[in-house]
C-alpha cells in the first residue's frame, strides 16, 4: 500500500513553480527546511524567494499561528501524511491575511522522501465572515444563559418569599395587571399567583376596560411610565374608599406583595 502511494505521488502531474499558478506553490526539503517557493508566493508576501529559503518563509507567520504550524507540520513530516492548515500569513503590505495551506509528501522514482510540495490559498473574507458568526453566536450563548440564570434567580426569590408564609398571602384577592411589556407583566402576575392571588393581565388601557366590564379586581397594578423607559407602578385598590401607593420599576416581589396586602386587607 505505501509503494502504491509513492508510486500514485510520483505519477501526479508535478506543481512546478514557474507554471505561476494562482496558488502561492511552495517546496519543502525533509528537514521541514524551504526549497523553494512560486513567484506567486514572493509577490503575497513582498519577500523573494532568496529570503524564503531555509527557515526563511516561517518569518510571514503571525506570531500566534506559528507554534501551530510548526507543530503540524511536523506531525506530518514525521508521518509522510497530507495536511490541511489555515493560519495568518502577512502580507506585502503589512497586514496578516487568512490562509489555506495544503500539502503532500514527495517521493523519488525510487520511493525515497524528498520531502513536501504545497500551495496556499487566500481565504480571508471567508475566513473573517466566519469568525464574526462564531463571536456572535457565542454573544448570543451568552446572553440566553445570562437571561435564563436571572430568570432562575428571580423564581428562587419568588420561592423565598412565598415560603415564609405560612398560609397564601392573597388568598381570594383579585388583582389586575395592566403592563405594556409582557416580560414584566408575567412576572408580576407570576409572583402573585404565587402568593395565592386570582390575577388578570392586560397589556394597554382598553383591555383594561374590557377586564373591567365583567369581572370586579380588588387592586389594580397599572404602569405609569412611557415604554422603555424606567418608573413607576401604580397599586391602587378599587374597593372604597380608593386609596393607592407607588413602587420603583423594576418591581421587587416583596414590596409588590406588600404593597398588594395592604390595599387589599379590610379596612
Amino acid at each position: 500500500m505505501h509503494a502504491l502511494s509513492q508510486r500514485a505521488a510520483n505519477d501526479a502531474p508535478p506543481l512546478r513553480t514557474d507554471d505561476e499558478p494562482p496558488a502561492m506553490v511552495w517546496t519543502a526539503r525533509p528537514d521541514l527546511s524551504c526549497e523553494s517557493v512560486s513567484r506567486a508566493w514572493s509577490e503575497f508576501t513582498g519577500h523573494g524567494a532568496e529570503q524564503a529559503l531555509g527557515e526563511g518563509w516561517s518569518r510571514c507567520l503571525h506570531p500566534e499561528d506559528l507554534a501551530r504550524w510548526l507543530d503540524a507540520c511536523v506531525r506530518a513530516f514525521d508521518a509522510r501524511t497530507s495536511f490541511e492548515l489555515e493560519y495568518r500569513m502577512r502580507r506585502r503590505d503589512g497586514q496578516y491575511r487568512w490562509v489555506l495551506d495544503r500539502g503532500r509528501p514527495r517521493y523519488s522514482r525510487e520511493g525515497a522522501f524528498l520531502g513536501y510540495v504545497g500551495a496556499c490559498v487566500d481565504i480571508d473574507e471567508r475566513k473573517r465572515a466566519e469568525l464574526e458568526l462564531a463571536r456572535a453566536l457565542e454573544r448570543e450563548r451568552r446572553l440566553r444563559v445570562a437571561t435564563e440564570e436571572a430568570s432562575r434567580i428571580k423564581d428562587e426569590l419568588v420561592a423565598s418569599v412565598i415560603g415564609r408564609l405560612a398560609e397564601p398571602l392573597l388568598r381570594g384577592v383579585r388583582v389586575l395587571v395592566v403592563e405594556g411589556d409582557s416580560d414584566a407583566r408575567e412576572d408580576m402576575a407570576k409572583v402573585l399567583r404565587a402568593a395565592g392571588a386570582e390575577v388578570r393581565a392586560a397589556a394597554s388601557s382598553a383591555e383594561a376596560l374590557d377586564e373591567l366590564g365583567d369581572w370586579r379586581p380588588d387592586v389594580m397594578l397599572a404602569d405609569m411610565a412611557p415604554r422603555g423607559c424606567d418608573g413607576l407602578v401604580s397599586v391602587r385598590a378599587l374597593r372604597p374608599p380608593r386609596s393607592d401607593a407607588r413602587l420603583a420599576k423594576p418591581v421587587q416581589p416583596v414590596a409588590l406583595l406588600a404593597a398588594v396586602a395592604r390595599l387589599a386587607a379590610p379596612m
